[in-house]
């Protein structure tokens, strides 16, 4: 009966996640658009129901559970960088770093590997600014003015189509924010995991890597043009300096927000020394970026609050903390999980430090399929009994009421 309860109130718990995706996924294929329907919209919706279903508790506590989900620190720490992300690629793009990185990209290859050079131009400058659509938006207009060119034969005499030079903007500009350090879903993965941003890139890379190099390989081999010159001054290169000063940096481990700061002050300078942009236009740039975010920053408000109300409804108190090492363990037990090892990170000098991050695995997996066809033959009551007395040996000071209070 108690495990009927629990079930009930998990399920509802979960309920305002599954009502976001059904809103959002429902509307989204009946417009025939995935962005035709406002995510914060759905959002909205998922969080007033949330907020109804929050029976036995008063208006006040639940816009507290709510806020608080909000107001989370990790939540807040995503909306900070929301901010530096979205200043910094406005003031970047506004002192031509865009222009600048195409142009870097054509100095680097042949011109006839113009194909080659726009692909890596995507790649670079969305891994800089953290958007694939941003990217796309940027160099698709770059690109077709190229393949106009191409296709008329007014430098080449190479026919191209524009779709062709599109869809290698397009993959360019997947990889790069699948890569990216200030990409919305690197920034919400790695704070919510509590991972470091460059272990996530190096898992990333080895996954994105082969595909991208295949891709560069058959654009260098199998579509060369005679020739085609993009002028590329050294004065407009070191435009894209912003973009590698973030990228390094990032590698290097520093903190995301220091490195944003950095990219932002630097992107002004250089457009106040070289770009001959003044400081009212560095401002509305930067301005206008905070905009692009707004959505975003919505978003995850909303988000953090719907995860507010369903960490109460699911009975976790204190942040969330409590009773999540109790759920754990039943869902272990129930789905026949098994702790395997903890590993640590290593300090230079090759020794362990900090908490360890538990593996998991099953136990067919970590012990063998003969144990586990032995031990499953064991009823639920010699499995308990075995249990006491394994703890009985490893804790001989105990008594037997302390080993029963401790299984539960």
């Amino acid at each position: 009966m108690q495990d009927n309860i629990s079930r009930r109130r998990g399920l509802l718990a979960l309920s305002p996640l599954l009502v976001f995706v059904c809103i959002y996924l429902l509307s989204s294929i009946v417009a025939q658009d995935f962005y035709a329907i406002p995510v914060a919209s759905a959002f909205l919706i998922a969080s007033v129901y949330a907020m109804l279903i929050s029976r036995g508790e008063t208006l006040e506590k639940r816009i507290e559970a709510f806020s608080r989900g909000a107001g989370n620190k990790s939540v807040l720490l995503m909306i900070w960088i929301f901010i530096m992300a979205g200043a910094f690629a406005s003031s970047a793009k506004a002192i031509g770093a865009i222009d600048a990185t195409v142009n870097l990209a054509m100095a680097i290859l042949p011109g006839k590997f113009i194909f080659a050079g726009l692909f890596l131009a995507a790649c670079f400058i969305s891994m800089s600014i953290g958007t694939s659509v941003g990217t796309i938006v940027a160099l698709v207009p770059i690109a077709s003015g190229i393949a106009s060119q191409l296709q008329t034969g007014g430098v080449t005499g190479f026919t191209c189509e524009p779709a062709f030079i599109t869809a290698i903007i397009v993959g360019g500009a997947f990889f790069g924010d699948n890569l990216s350090f200030i990409s919305d879903t690197t920034i919400a993965a790695t704070q919510s995991q509590g991972c470091k941003m460059k272990e996530k890139f190096y898992a990333n890379l080895s996954i994105v890597l082969p595909a991208a190099i295949a891709a560069l390989v058959i654009y260098l081999l199998g579509n060369q043009v005679d020739s085609y010159a993009l002028a590329a001054q050294g004065g407009d290169i070191i435009k894209a300096l912003p973009y590698l000063l973030v990228i390094i940096l990032a590698l290097c481990g520093v903190n995301v927000l220091v490195v944003l700061v950095l990219g932002i002050v630097v992107a002004a300078l250089l457009g106040l020394v070289s770009a001959n942009i003044d400081l009212l236009t560095i401002y509305t740039s930067a301005g206008e970026g905070l905009d692009s975010m707004c959505e975003l920053i919505l978003v995850t408000i909303l988000a953090g609050g719907i995860m507010g109300v369903v960490k109460q409804l699911g009975g976790f108190g204190k942040d969330g903390r409590k009773g999540f090492d109790t759920v754990l363990t039943r869902l272990q037990m129930q789905g026949y999980v098994t702790t395997a090892d903890f590993e640590y990170r290593r300090d230079k000098h090759g020794a362990p430090y900090g908490w360890g991050i538990a593996r998991y695995a099953v136990p067919e997996q970590h012990f063998g399929t003969d144990f586990t066809a032995h031990v499953y033959t064991h009823t639920p009551e010699e499995s308990r009994q075995r249990i006491l007395a394994h703890l009985a040996a490893l804790f001989p000071q105990a008594t037997e009421t302390q080993l029963q209070k401790l299984l539960g």
